[in-house]
């Protein structure tokens, strides 16, 4: 992402969470499906990328303005849901959803899950995307990011 608006990145890490969690339904002006994150996720606010804000979603308001790929989007309803969860982590620490709006590949913080997660960004930039895929898929690497993202999150939640 530069000052100027999105740039498209290399998806190196993505993880499916099983069962449901609290999330929250940002419902945004001129757009049909809500944003449904986590609460902790990052959600940009501001007019434009330049000037954004990351917010966690449980303290977006109505009326803020998103950031979006075509101009800001307006808040216009927010609600407590439970959803499935998804991690994607992207060479750039942002996001540009179908609907346009921009948030950030992370929860809590982006720079302290940009330099955890690094090891891997650095493997898929050196492996490729199709031996990350096979390291990815293996049950104990599963199982130890799944351990290492709630802690991460876990721990981050205790100091903020």
């Amino acid at each position: 992402m530069t000052s100027e608006g999105p740039v498209c990145s290399d998806v190196y890490y993505k993880f499916q969470h099983e069962g449901s969690y609290a999330a929250v339904a940002i419902d945004v002006e001129g757009v049909d499906e809500a944003v449904v994150v986590s609460q902790n996720h990052l959600v940009y606010v501001g007019e434009t990328f330049g000037d954004h804000k990351a917010i966690p979603a449980k303290d977006v308001r109505v009326g803020d303005m998103l950031v979006a790929k075509e101009g800001p989007k307006k808040v216009t309803a927010i609600s407590e849901t439970m959803s499935g969860l998804v991690n994607v982590l992207t060479a750039e620490p942002s996001l540009v959803l179908e609907s346009g709006v921009l948030i950030s590949a992370h929860s809590y913080s982006e720079s302290l899950y940009g330099y955890t997660f690094m090891p891997f960004k650095i493997m898929y930039s050196m492996l490729g995307a199709a031996t990350m895929g096979k390291l990815m898929d293996n049950a104990d690497t599963k199982n130890a990011l799944t351990k290492l993202d709630y802690y991460m999150g876990y721990g981050i939640d205790i100091i903020s």
